[in-house]
């Protein structure tokens, strides 16, 4: 059995699965370990109003992230790894892609003005939300995409790693009393678009891509290429981001900072195991022409995904009380129950992390935009009566129930992944 084991770690597949996993955890580690330091010393310098207020904006950021974003994630992740030993399609299809978000970046800006001057709860915020846009700038000329289609998420581990070092020098260094409060998005805005910048010149410099002149329509064809996958993440966002935006029209800024600091912790573990499906999905893509062998890695990996996602949510479950006192202190009782309840979120959410990318690989985006589309309904079906009757701990119970029908429709579309060859049905 050992010698097995040194001989797969000796494979050079197994040798690049193990090397990305490891950088992408040093990623998610300092977007989400990191913060561990400074929102506890946030929640104690500003209270859990304002912090809850800062939630409240960047929930609305995740849906322009979501434009910006249209698919391409996925997509061009997938084109690039395909492409790129061509320089000449790597650096036209790159252009095209940042061009396109740019774009769509000009058209979110001019929905936050909207609403920034037509909706009261956003308008007694203005700073907030707009210091808050720069992270959707940020994340547009940060190009994850391009480093995980290449294959070299070390460079993302060290970009972010080096961002996350700034924001949190800088938090302890300007973030002294509750009059400061909203210098946290500002710095956190910074932050990634100073990254995002550097980013660009290194994959000129490191990968020669050049700049390219794309038209109108490369544009147009990337929109319609991404369009299916665009409807299922905006669809999957609206029962995620919209959940914190209900919350907080419903009830109050102080309601959505009880969330927030459980779904903070959970959120943080569940980013960290998603780093699995990340690192595997350009793996089982490069098994294309062997669609039989393909499913049996894919199959393997899941079995493997379901073991770490289930020990982690139960260790969760039981340290949720030493977790929240760890962090932010006493008197925090119905934060521990909710992170109690978003625990079975993370035995199952992660999943359609995973069935997602693999149902790109197989051309299939339309089921991945239906699915996402009934999960949506799901969710709006149930979250509003819970928020209203249970408010923090409604929005969790809502998200276990979501979730766990989303998984449900991602095996029935996936069954190969879960049955034993000559068991499914089509």
């Amino acid at each position: 059995m050992i010698n097995k084991i040194k001989i797969k770690l000796q494979n050079k597949d197994t040798k690049t699965l193990v090397s990305n996993f490891s950088y992408l955890t040093i990623i998610e580690i300092s977007n989400y370990i990191l913060p561990f330091i400074t929102i506890p010393y946030i929640v104690r310098t500003i209270g859990v109003e304002k912090y809850g207020a800062i939630m409240f904006a960047y929930s609305v950021m995740i849906f322009f992230n979501v434009i910006t974003s249209f698919g391409f994630k996925l997509l061009a992740t997938k084109y690039i790894s395909i492409n790129r030993d061509d320089v000449k399609k790597v650096s036209k299809y790159f252009w095209s892609v940042i061009l396109t978000q740019m774009m769509l970046l000009m058209f979110s800006f001019s929905v936050l003005l909207i609403l920034l001057f037509n909706i009261e709860r956003f308008h007694n915020e203005m700073s907030v939300f707009l210091y808050s846009f720069g992270m959707v700038l940020g994340n547009v000329i940060f190009p994850v995409w391009f480093f995980q289609g290449m294959e070299k998420m070390k460079y993302i581990s060290i970009f972010t790693v080096v961002s996350r070092l700034i924001y949190t020098i800088l938090i302890f260094t300007l973030v002294a009393s509750i009059e400061n409060y909203e210098l946290i998005p500002l710095i956190n805005s910074l932050s990634l678009i100073a990254i995002g910048l550097f980013s660009l010149y290194f994959i000129h410099a490191k990968f020669e891509v050049e700049f390219v002149l794309v038209s109108i329509n490369d544009m147009i064809k990337l929109l319609k290429e991404g369009w299916h996958l665009f409807l299922s993440t905006l669809s999957n966002n609206l029962y995620t981001a919209t959940n914190t935006v209900l919350l907080g029209f419903l009830t109050n800024y102080s309601v959505v900072g009880v969330f927030s600091i459980a779904s903070t912790i959970s959120g943080a573990i569940t980013k960290i195991i998603k780093i699995y499906s990340r690192v595997t999905f350009p793996y089982i893509a490069k098994f294309d022409k062997d669609k039989e062998l393909q499913i049996l890695k894919a199959r393997l990996l899941l079995r493997v995904y379901s073991v770490i996602l289930f020990t982690t949510g139960l260790m969760t479950f039981l340290s949720a009380d030493f977790l929240i006192t760890l962090l932010f202190g006493a008197n925090h009782e119905e934060s521990i129950l909710v992170l109690q309840i978003l625990s079975i979120t993370i035995m199952i959410e992660p999943l359609g992390g995973f069935f997602t990318p693999y149902l790109v690989i197989k051309n299939q985006t339309k089921t991945v935009a239906k699915i996402t589309f009934q999960t949506m309904l799901m969710n709006f079906v149930v979250v509003v009566p819970l928020i209203y009757i249970f408010q923090a701990k409604g929005m969790a119970i809502a998200k276990v129930i979501v979730e766990g029908f989303q998984v449900l429709l991602n095996i029935k579309y996936n069954k190969e992944l879960i049955l034993p060859k000559g068991n499914t049905k089509k």
